[in-house]
């Protein structure tokens, strides 16, 4: 599947997201010498696991976050081609934890939006 723009992909995997029950984010991106995206990958949103903090981190007073990563590997991956078009170069579709029920989806973080 290809895209003209990585940000028509990306709004693509938001709304396949939305409909299945999981949040997305970005995850990382590598640019050219002009700083145009040669490919750009986003994850589930409970993609990894949480930074293990250090001596120095612990002594500083943090909020208290649910844990959220799980090591979840689902993914897209997309690829700058020499036409210049975004096509999907990976597409891991499996989760390792519950979906979001759908009476709960409109609070998925991903899909929320600021409306003035």
């Amino acid at each position: 599947m290809k895209f003209d723009t990585w940000e028509e992909g990306m709004a693509l995997y938001k709304m396949y997201a939305h409909e299945v029950g999981f949040s997305v984010r970005t995850w990382t991106t590598h640019k050219d010498d002009q700083g145009v995206p040669v490919w750009k990958r986003f994850v589930c949103a409970r993609e990894g696991w949480r930074k293990v903090a250090t001596d120095e981190e612990r002594i500083k007073p943090k909020r208290n976050f649910k844990l959220s990563r799980c090591g979840c590997e689902a993914m897209i991956g997309f690829k700058r081609q020499d036409d210049g078009k975004y096509e999907v170069a990976r597409f891991v579709q499996s989760h390792t934890h519950q979906l979001i029920s759908p009476s709960k989806r409109h609070l998925i973080k991903s899909k929320r939006e600021v409306v003035s």
